[in-house]
């Protein structure tokens, strides 16, 4: 985009920089002059791709010689249409001219509203005099009528208010300051009756501001709307405002104002889109780069909160009709004092109109095959393939199998998409498509061009006799039908037949065609064992409530201390052998993040570039049909439908049967309405309505929450769940804080009690992956705002309509004992459930990372001496451009239990299947806790930016070392050689060299008062000195360099094992107490650098990283 502007500035010499210019003139200018370098770019070259069309599935399409419309993303986003309809008076014929635009200029009035502005806009006007209508039924002209009214709404609505009027008293053009109110929400009025989305919905995103008297004079500002919040651009400086501030620029109540800053031109954004991407540039920015619109940017699936607004519109009404008059807050009176999830969600459920409430997936559209979307796709794919965009062509073509219900449309989908993946070199990809489009019956007719497109993949693959055999099949397969090959294809199964036997094994194939894409083969981890259990301590009030469990997925050393007063602890009963694997955790659940659904197996977890989709909705992609298989196996047995319990499900990875098209409404980044009411103008509110409004709006942005990993994960927790399990767990319950609950032991052994009903946490006393070990985690409940809990509250009720929808049984008809069924679960217990999830998940939910390097360089070539071949060079890693990528979301029952630290001295690292597995990255001593991280650390944030976030979401205070210390971000470079403090080898007392600086600030210095210094003898001292000298100098300084350098000079496929674990080798041991860990005083940038390395090796030896070009991530 930035790159189109600058090529469209030329010309822009009649915009004088010395003169106040016009934002409007300058809009349509920029627009039209993009749109114009676009067409001109798409015009035909007559250059035919390097692989002939003819060989590719798209030539079947009957508009494969359709020229280019000359639409680009320009229209796509900003052009609508008007409908100008003239009525002559005389013989009432009406004449109907359809117009584009960009955008709409309207008149303003005193003190009016856009509204009124665009319903002017439409206003009937009335032809006469020496204005007459020339009729061309009458033949002469007539007074007539005419109106224009829009017919198909823009994507992105821009509104120029007409602010700038000739004056015949002042001779000149002044400036109109009249104050016009414009909402946050915007709904057209005055469209056709034919219009297109005339029921479209609009939400602010962007508002030019002028500043000044007239049009020659002044200054422009503009107000942005980014991730929720609003943002002021007046030249170099950006600040946040709060939206109620925008009210300022609506304008002034006289006509003129000296230096008034009035509103000149407003942008609105279709809502569907707005709700569903961070910022409309996001969403824009997409079909920028994809020159077309896609479903959902460049996600197949977006929020949808149509139902959670009705739900929450319905909620916020019953507060106000059950409360009393003088009562202005958003909850239920009494809500407040409530004690426990359980006495929460029963008084939420008080409200009436519950009672009738219900979701359809049915009426979920976006998620529901559609042969006609899928063709569509399909021939948007042949479009990106003729222009030789791959990225969007794997895109669409991705997005055409996904919607495609019958096998024709598969089949196509998957054979165009090989052909695509084949020119990409994807090669295990293509045979796996081939495989799919034959399965579901591609036209025999042009099967040959899989079967050859197969063999030359197999060939890529070094599968010579495979691919030899192929080809052979190939030429039978077309005598038996009648076939015969074009010339094309004949010559390129004859070159292929002939590679067979002349390419040798070892030699490197060369393909001018390949972009670069890897995915590393995450393995499972085996935890090693020996005779020492791992020691469960239960410390409540009860000394001998105490027992042993062997869990096979725990280090020997590790002991889980576990106390209800103060936060279970995670300690090593004997010295860490540095460096090993010492939790190797399963979650209770895990969802992936909604913008991976694309990218990633919903299953497995594996990075795939060409996604199968769920046999009955299009929101969720599998690497494998038997991914997708075993999504669909149930977790639990099902005593109704007699379902069996597969023996070889992994009850630990996502279960689809109860969201299979729900997906969309279970992400929810609104959990209770109130951002978008915050968003609406007041005169769109009832009176009781506006007093919400009002409390609302004075809430902090933090306080008005939302989260899409966290909410489809506490639905998710429950699916994985039997109702029976549940049932029973609850009735064991006693009493909820003086409500009755149904029981059965009047004196039950080792009674386990659910926190959400009782408010007691109780310690599990099953296994580890019981659904005690979810209930019992800590949710802070206590510390939590009314407001908090409220919001969570609505939401909980909303997923478990959403759970009802999904087929989960679910009973609302429960009275009394009498009437509960163990197989179905009462509506309000599951509520309290999710609410609890809710809570939880916040205070002790794990975000997976997987490591990417995405290569964005052109790829190189370098020519062999004796051929004219040419091969690839594939570059490497540069270590400091690998980004660590968050996947998915999950809750660990072990993982839970490990404490924060902004000091952390183990590692995780994600490996197959939402394993994570934990790694200490600096000796640790025994009975010495281990602690991870929270996302904040103290090389990375400041001491304020840790404890703000800390108690913000975590609601704690850290008192780790580096804060009581108050370490500070890390700012020297490790190549400094004052970036140390040395420590003597013989009493590790720190050793004051007065030329030697310490890594804190100057307002950390105090804390050294309390730092042990060395006594010794000076020769011991420079011992220590020399050591140093020795292992940083002489060794690792040379490290710093030559250790990047090999990564960016190793092709990412020979980072083998072996390759990896010299350097994890090395690592460890200039980490270990016999080396720099003994001798440097942290904090220490050269500790942390090899701390940082040794992260780096063990993601790239234990991960499922990915090394991809830009062309295939852009497409997803």
């Amino acid at each position: 985009m930035y790159d189109l502007f600058l090529r469209s500035t030329p010309t822009l010499g009649l915009f004088d920089n010395y003169l106040q210019q016009d934002a409007h003139e300058f809009l349509n200018y920029l627009l039209n002059k993009i749109a114009d370098i676009i067409r001109a770019e798409q015009q035909p070259t007559g250059v035919e791709d390097a692989e002939d069309p003819s060989d590719c599935e798209m030539t079947d399409v009957s508009e494969s010689n359709r020229k280019h419309s000359g639409r680009n993303w320009i229209h796509e986003i900003f052009q609508g249409s008007l409908t100008n309809e003239t009525r002559c008076l005389n013989c009432d014929n009406v004449r109907t001219k359809e117009e584009n635009f960009l955008d709409l200029s309207v008149d303003v009035g005193e003190n009016v509203d856009i509204s009124y502005c665009l319903r002017c806009f439409s206003d009937t006007e009335t032809m006469r005099s020496d204005n007459k209508y020339y009729c061309e039924f009458c033949r002469c002209k007539q007074e007539a009528q005419r109106r224009m009214r829009i017919k198909k709404p823009p994507l992105l609505l821009a509104l120029h208010l007409k602010r700038f009027k000739y004056s015949e008293n002042l001779n000149r053009f002044i400036k109109l300051s009249y104050r016009v109110a414009f909402p946050m929400e915007l709904r057209l009025f005055n469209t056709s009756s034919d219009s297109s989305n005339d029921d479209r919905l609009y939400n602010l995103m962007a508002v030019v501001v002028h500043s000044g008297s007239g049009p020659n004079r002044g200054h422009y500002v503009t107000l942005v709307k980014s991730h929720g919040l609003w943002f002021l651009f007046d030249d170099e400086l950006v600040e946040k405002i709060h939206r109620t501030n925008i009210e300022d620029f609506f304008g002034s109540s006289t006509e003129t104002s000296k230096s008034s800053y009035t509103a000149y031109i407003l942008f609105y954004l279709d809502a569907k889109v707005a709700s569903g991407t961070s910022t409309a540039t996001d969403y824009t920015s997409t079909i920028v780069n994809n020159s077309t619109i896609g479903v959902g940017g460049n996600k197949m699936v977006t929020p949808n909160p149509k139902d959670l607004y009705r739900f929450c519109d319905l909620v916020m009404e019953s507060v106000v009709e059950m409360s009393p008059p003088s009562y202005d807050l958003p909850w239920l009176p009494g809500f407040e004092e409530c004690k426990t999830d359980y006495e929460r969600v029963k008084k939420f459920m008080s409200m009436p109109f519950l009672r009738r409430f219900k979701i359809s997936i049915s009426d979920q559209s976006s998620a529901v095959k559609n042969n006609s979307i899928a063709k569509q796709k399909r021939e948007q794919g042949n479009e990106a393939w003729r222009t030789n965009n791959l990225s969007l062509a794997l895109r669409y073509y991705t997005e055409a199998i996904f919607f495609a219900s019958s096998s024709e449309e598969k089949a196509l989908g998957y054979g165009n998409r090989s052909c695509v993946l084949s020119r990409i070199g994807v090669h295990e990809a293509v045979l796996q498509d081939i495989d799919l489009a034959i399965k579901y019956n591609f036209p025999k007719d042009r099967r040959p061009r899989l079967f050859i497109r197969r063999a030359q993949s197999l060939i890529s693959l070094k599968l010579f006799n495979d691919a030899l055999t192929e080809f052979n099949n190939c030429v039978e397969y077309m005598k038996s039908e009648n076939l015969t090959i074009p010339n094309n294809l004949n010559e390129m199964m004859q070159k292929g037949i002939k590679d067979c036997s002349t390419i040798k094994k070892d030699e490197v194939l060369i393909d001018n065609s390949v972009i670069p894409y890897f995915v590393h083969e995450a393995k499972s981890l085996i935890m090693k064992h020996e005779n020492t259990q791992t020691i469960i301590t239960k410390n409540y009030n009860n000394p001998n409530n105490g027992s042993n469990i062997t869990d096979h997925n725990l280090h020997p050393s590790i002991f889980r201390s576990l106390h209800l007063q103060d936060p279970p602890a995670v300690k090593l009963t004997y010295n860490d052998e540095f460096g090993e694997l010492l939790i190797l955790d399963k979650p209770y659940s895990c969802r992936l993040h909604y913008n991976r659904l694309l990218l990633n197996c919903y299953r497995c977890s594996k990075r795939c570039v060409n996604p199968i989709p769920c046999r009955n909705c299009t929101q969720v992609g599998f690497c494998s049909e038997l991914c997708e298989q075993e999504a669909w196996n149930p977790v639990w047995i099902d005593s109704n439908t007699s379902l069996p319990l597969e023996s070889t499900t992994d009850l630990s990875l996502p279960c689809h049967r109860f969201e299979c098209g729900l997906v969309d409404r279970l992400i929810i980044e609104d959990y209770a309405g109130w951002k978008r009411l915050r968003s609406k103008s007041s005169n769109d509110l009832t009176v009781s309505i506006k007093k919400l409004k009002s409390f609302i709006d004075k809430l902090s942005d933090d306080d008005v929450i939302g989260g899409p990993n966290i909410s489809w994960l506490a639905f998710s927790l429950l699916t994985k769940t039997a109702p029976n399990i549940l049932n029973k767990l609850i009735k064991d319950c006693s009493l909820l804080n003086g409500v009755p609950v149904y029981q059965i032991d009047e004196n039950p052994v080792n009674k386990e009690e659910l926190s959400s009903f009782t408010g007691n946490r109780v310690i599990p006393q099953q296994n580890w992956d019981d659904y005690t070990t979810v209930d019992w985690l800590i949710t802070n409940s206590i510390k939590r705002k009314t407001s908090d809990l409220w919001q969570r509250t609505v939401v909980a009720v909303y997923l478990t309509f959403c759970l009802e929808a999904g087929g989960y049984p679910i009973t609302r008809d429960v009275d009394d004992n009498n009437q509960l069924n163990c197989t179905l679960l009462p509506f309000d217990w599951a509520s309290t459930c999710i609410l609890h999830h809710l809570q939880c998940i916040s205070s002790n939910g794990h975000s997976l990372s997987l490591p990417e390097y995405i290569f964005t360089e052109n790829t190189t070539t370098v020519h062999h001496n004796n051929t004219s071949d040419k091969q690839h060079k594939i570059p490497g890693i540069d270590l400091n451009k690998l980004t660590s990528t968050e996947i998915s979301t999950c809750l660990y029952p072990v993982l839970s239990l490990i404490n924060h630290s902004c000091d952390p001295n183990i590692t995780n690292v994600t490996i197959d299947k939402f394993q994570c597995a934990i790694y200490s990255i600096r000796p640790i001593k025994q009975n010495e806790i281990i602690y991870g991280n929270y996302g904040l650390h103290y090389a990375v944030h400041s001491l304020n930016e840790r404890q703000s976030s800390l108690q913000s979401q975590y609601h704690f205070h850290c008192v780790c070392q580096a804060c009581i210390e108050n370490w500070s971000p890390l700012i020297t470079t490790t190549n400094s050689n004052k970036d140390f403090q040395l420590k003597c080898i013989t009493c590790s007392g720190l050793i004051n060299f007065g030329t030697v600086t310490t890594l804190l600030d100057s307002d950390n210095k105090s804390s050294l008062k309390n730092i042990h210094y060395c006594q010794c003898s000076q020769p011991i001292q420079l011992k220590s000195l020399s050591k140093f000298q020795k292992l940083f100098y002489n060794d690792l300084y040379t490290k710093l360099n030559t250790i990047p350098l090999t990564f960016q000079k190793t092709s990412p496929k020979k980072m083998t094992n072996k390759f990896l674990n010299k350097f994890i080798v090395y690592t460890k041991q200039m980490l270990d107490t016999e080396h720099l860990y003994s001798i440097l005083q942290r904090p220490c940038t050269t500790l942390d650098w090899l701390q940082e390395m040794l992260k780096q090796l063990l993601d790239l030896q234990h991960s499922g990283w990915s090394y991809e070009s830009k062309i295939i991530r852009s497409a997803f």
